[in-house]
């Protein structure tokens, strides 16, 4: 799974970011915006397999013919936390990372550590609880005995993994940041109460829209498009709002 080939962005029109790099960085601008308007509670999505790191691939986004393999999809995922959490590096170990399961808890251990993230990496929220006096599990527990919780980036997030970690974050309020990358995607299509996109690039955002790609940084406009198989991607239209 540590060696997964991954995906790359043909994208090259200057509306849009062209490269996994320009990805991250309009990723980081989002946030940042975001976080100086005083928003606390944020989404950062990515198409799934998306990667930033070593190999990335051959497979044009878009198609909504491919089908993304676990293993592509869960290291686009920590690729895309690891992102996130290095935005957050100054806080060290006041940063906690919750992975979905433990073999991605395993592999994300060894490539935030290459990185020299002091994020607390866990899989579940209760391990972030400060109740039995700031004794942290979990990767990173040495310097997490020191660190308050100052912001939360949460993979894959659902109805029951935000249950689980509103006990510990709501009593913080705004002093808490709460990133949740690449949530499961909701029947609406649109975003979790509460919760504002920082960042989006999104596939196939419409079951009737073949190829399709929506893309947001805020706080600027809602872009429409389409990654054409062998050529530049068209934007079709714009809004303020989504």
């Amino acid at each position: 799974a540590a060696h997964a080939t991954c995906r790359h962005m043909p994208l090259k029109m200057a509306e849009l970011p062209s490269s996994p790099k320009e990805l991250a960085e309009d990723a980081s601008l989002g946030v940042q915006a975001a976080l100086s308007d005083g928003l606390r509670r944020l989404e950062v999505v990515c198409p799934d397999g998306l990667c930033f790191f070593g190999d990335q691939g051959k497979q044009m986004l878009g198609d909504p013919d491919f089908a993304v393999p676990a293993a592509m999809k869960e290291r686009g995922d920590r690729e895309l936390a690891y992102i996130v959490s290095e935005m957050f590096r100054p806080l060290g170990s006041g940063v906690a990372c919750i992975l979905p399961n433990d073999e991605s808890l395993v592999l994300a251990t060894r490539e935030f550590a290459k990185g020299k993230l002091a994020t607390r990496l866990v899989t579940s929220a209760d391990e972030l609880d400060d109740s039995d006096g700031g004794q942290q599990k979990g990767f990173g527990a040495k310097a997490a005995q020191t660190e308050k919780l100052r912001a939360v980036v949460v993979v894959r997030a659902n109805k029951q993994r935000l249950a689980e970690l509103d006990p510990i974050v709501s009593p913080l309020g705004d002093e808490v940041v709460v990133v949740l990358v690449n949530p499961t995607r909701l029947k609406s299509g649109g975003s979790r109460s509460g919760y504002t996109p920082a960042f989006l690039l999104r596939e196939n955002p419409h079951p009737d829209w073949r190829g399709g790609l929506m893309y947001h940084r805020y706080p600027g406009q809602w872009l429409l498009g389409v990654a054409a198989a062998g050529g530049r991607p068209v934007i079709h239209g714009r809004t303020d709002r989504r």
